[in-house]
Order: structure tokens, then C-alpha cells, then sequence
């Protein structure tokens, strides 16, 4: 013991001349209570509680002659990883038009510890910071920490991003997990994309999309889904025009590759259109994916149409 009273009174010593100042009076009370002690376990607990304490020099002695050559290590402590878990985004093509939803192979299986996965497809010079997380919501896809293959609304014309953000464990905002670049190409000039006034539809009712719309004719362009040729029959007022028995044309227009919803919101738009000299033959050539550009009047929409918007009075573009 005679080695460690002399390495003691020397700790001793610089404690004293240099650090007397900074003592930590829980340090100094732990080590009081432990330092006549015969238990290594006792020595090991100090270290354990104050790995660079004043006096973990003096306990590392005591265990070497207490016979245990190597004290043991004190247990790790937690590391939360700052490093972003693996996570991919793989678009089926690279270049898409503007009115293909697109289509991805995600991979967000490591991120099952964090929250709130979504993914959206924005202009490639967006910033990654999310600003206002409930905006952020409303216009992403929310998704599961899973593998998944899915297809997506289509972005503005140009250079796009595909990206994933989430909110990862033990943080309040959005980080960008995986993206992907992707390029856009511009749809017909001064034309609605199918599906975008389809989700216009949704959001603003029945009643919000007669009014805006209301003997207001346009633009709209979309991939040419199927066709039905009916007839009216007496008394029927459908969407204001066809009150008579006669035939007219069901063109449903939107994305091939659209999920239905189960809310029974519209997802596409039904075209109603006249059967004219060569439209039944134009109609018939159209297979599906095909793009068409039509004129007409966005009316409402109705659970009767599957559901869908109905755009009356429609003619083919040019």
C-alpha cells in the first residue's frame, strides 16, 4: 500500500495546488465514501460516475492492487446518430409528360423510427427547409416506412425533384431522406391537366367548381382513359344540355396509373361530347394513354359518373 499512499499524496498534492477552486463537491463526497473501500465494484462505481473526477487515478490504483489488472469499462452511453438513414427514390424514367402521374420504387424502410413520411415533387432549386409544415401537408403524399412501388401527380414543366422527407426521432421539422431528379415537359399551352382539376374539383365541391366555371369554357388536356356512347332518355336534365333522347359520347379522361379513391372524390373527368360527322371514328381510334385535348365546360361532379368531373359541351381541341 505504501505505492499508492505516495501516488495518492501526490494526486493529492496537484489537486490541492492547481484545481482547489473547481472541486466538484459531489466528486470529492463519492470518492470520501469509496476511497477506504476493499470492494472493487465500489472503486468501479466512481469511475463509472466520474470518469475524469479528480480522483480516477488514485481508484485506477486501488483496483490494480485490489488484483483486478483492468478495471472495467465504464457502460456506454446512448449516441443518438446524426447520420441519415438509407433511404431511395427510383422514378421508372427519367423525362415525363406533363400529364403522366409518375411512377417510383421507394425504399423508406429504414426510417421506420421517425414520423409523418411524405413525398413531393417540386422544382430542382427548391429549398430542402419546410417552412410551414402544414402547408407542406396539404399539397405531399403521405407514405409508409416501407418498399413500395407507387406513382405520384406530375410536377410543374422543367427540372424536378422527387423527394422523401420525414421527421426523424427525436426532432420537430422535416429532413429530406432521399430524392431523385426527374425532368417535366410543358403540356398544351392554356390547358388544365385532367387530373389537376380533378383534385380542383375535390377540394372546392360540387357547388365551389359550378361556380368558378360557371359559361366559362376551356382548355383541357389529359391521357385518353375510356369512351361509352349513350343515350338520353325523356325528362333527363343531364348537366343541363341533353333533355331529349338522344346520343352523346362519355369520354373519361385522366391518368392510366391513378388510384380510386375510396372517399368518393373525382379522380378524372368525363367529357360529355355530341356524336358529330367523324368524332365516333376519331374516338374510336384514341387506346388508352393517348393524350387528347379538348375544349368545354367544367360543370360539377357526381357520384354517378364513377365519381368524376363533367365537363359539358366538349370538342376536340384541334
Amino acid at each position: 500500500m505504501g505505492r499508492i499512499a505516495h501516488v495518492a499524496a501526490l494526486v493529492f498534492a496537484l489537486v490541492i495546488g492547481s484545481a482547489a477552486l473547481a472541486a466538484d463537491p459531489a466528486d470529492i463526497a463519492f470518492w470520501s465514501s469509496v476511497s477506504n473501500s476493499s470492494d472493487p465494484a465500489e472503486l468501479r462505481a466512481y469511475l463509472h460516475a466520474f470518469p475524469h473526477g479528480q480522483f480516477v487515478e488514485i481508484a485506477k490504483l486501488k483496483l490494480q492492487e485490489l488484483g483486478s489488472a483492468t478495471p472495467a469499462a465504464a457502460p456506454a452511453q446512448p449516441v443518438h446518430s446524426t447520420a441519415a438513414p438509407v433511404a431511395s427514390i427510383e422514378p421508372t424514367r427519367g423525362t415525363w409528360r406533363a400529364i403522366d402521374r409518375i411512377e417510383l420504387d421507394v425504399d423508406a424502410s429504414n426510417l421506420g423510427a421517425g414520423s409523418n413520411h411524405r413525398l413531393i415533387v417540386v422544382p430542382a432549386n427548391t429549398p430542402d427547409q419546410v417552412g410551414d409544415a402544414n402547408a407542406f401537408s396539404r399539397v405531399s403524399i403521405a407514405i409508409t416506412p416501407e418498399i413500395f412501388h407507387m406513382t405520384l401527380p406530375p410536377g410543374p414543366p422543367g427540372d424536378d425533384q422527387i423527394r422523401l422527407l420525414y421527421i426523424p426521432q427525436f426532432s420537430n421539422r422535416f429532413v429530406v431522406a432521399a430524392r431523385a431528379r426527374i425532368r417535366v415537359l410543358p403540356g398544351e399551352p392554356g390547358a388544365i391537366i385532367a387530373e389537376a382539376l380533378a383534385r380542383e374539383a375535390a377540394l372546392s365541391g360540387p357547388l365551389g367548381l359550378e361556380s368558378k366555371y360557371q359559361n366559362r369554357r376551356v382548355k383541357l388536356e389529359g391521357q385518353f382513359l375510356q369512351s361509352e356512347a349513350r343515350t338520353t332518355f325523356a325528362g333527363w336534365d343531364l348537366a343541363g344540355r341533353y333533355q331529349n333522347p338522344q346520343k352523346y359520347l362519355e369520354i373519361y379522361i385522366g391518368a392510366l396509373s391513378t388510384p380510386v379513391t375510396a372517399d368518393g372524390l373525382p379522380s378524372d373527368v368525363i367529357c360529355l361530347m355530341g356524336i358529330g360527322t367523324g368524332t365516333l371514328a376519331r374516338v374510336t381510334a384514341l387506346k388508352p394513354g393517348d393524350d387528347v385535348i379538348v375544349t368545354g365546360t367544367p360543370t360539377t361532379w357526381d357520384d354517378y359518373f364513377g365519381p368524376s368531373v363533367i365537363f359539358d359541351a366538349c370538342q376536340f381541341a384541334h
